[in-house]
This record gives C-alpha cells, sequence and structure tokens, in this order.
C-alpha cells in the first residue's frame, strides 16, 4: 500500500500567515541534518 502526501500545510506562520503547499504524484521529500547532501539541481 503506497502513503503519499497531497498537500503542506501551516497554520498561523510568523503569527499571522496560512500556506499550503499542494504536491502532484512526482514529488521527492528529503529530510535530515544540515550538512548531509541533500541538495538537488
Amino acid at each position: 500500500m503506497k502513503n503519499n502526501i497531497k498537500s503542506f500545510s501551516i497554520k498561523g506562520l510568523l503569527g499571522e500567515l496560512d500556506i499550503e503547499i499542494p504536491f502532484d504524484e512526482n514529488i521527492k521529500i528529503f529530510i535530515g541534518n544540515n550538512g548531509l547532501g541533500k541538495l538537488m539541481y
């Protein structure tokens, strides 16, 4: 079974902004500490 993230949202960013970022099926998210080589071009 595939679990897909359909969007990412932040409510109350900086105390006032609501942000929503929709994702399509081809997105990849890399999570890790700084300096681990996550940068992609």
